[in-house]
């Protein structure tokens, strides 16, 4: 049950001392301008055609209630008519996308948009990440809408 669980957990961590320690925050930025627009290639041990893309982002822990990042993952992992997935799909280049916040630490996280890609989308990678920004681009554009927003708390 809860109760014993709780029983045994202040059991093996009531002497753990509090030492009131404050939370670290650790720079929105945590690689530098340096290190942007960094490509990884790697060689897999087994067939893999994967793109992944990460932006750091801030914290937006202390505006949990409206939660920006649902927004903007809810329209780039989209799959219906429209969306980045079904043109990739229907030119050939990829499968499967999926796109979220990935907390890090304190100060900053990631958004990533990961793309299963085919044959012929690991040959044309670029126009992959192309398109992913011509998509992004086209959101900037629009205000947010606020039906959107209701969406993404149901979900």
């Amino acid at each position: 049950s809860l109760d014993e669980l709780q029983s045994l957990v202040v059991k093996i961590f009531k002497d753990v001392p509090n030492k009131k320690l404050k939370k670290k925050q650790y720079a929105c930025d945590p690689y530098g301008e340096i290190n942007r627009k960094t490509i990884c290639y790697i060689v897999p041990v087994k067939e893999y055609r994967h793109l992944a893309i990460h932006w750091v982002i801030p914290d937006h822990k202390n505006i949990y209630y409206c939660n920006p990042e649902s927004y903007l993952s809810h329209l780039i992992g989209h799959e219906g008519d429209g969306s980045i997935l079904s043109y990739l799909k229907k030119s050939g280049l990829a499968i499967e996308l999926v796109s979220g916040e990935r907390n890090s630490a304190p100060g900053f996280n990631f958004f990533t948009v990961d793309v299963e890609l085919t044959i012929e989308g690991l040959n044309r990678w670029k126009q992959v990440i192309y398109i992913i920004y011509q998509y992004i681009a086209m959101l900037r554009k629009d205000e947010p809408k606020e039906w959107i927003f209701d969406e993404c708390k149901v979900i």
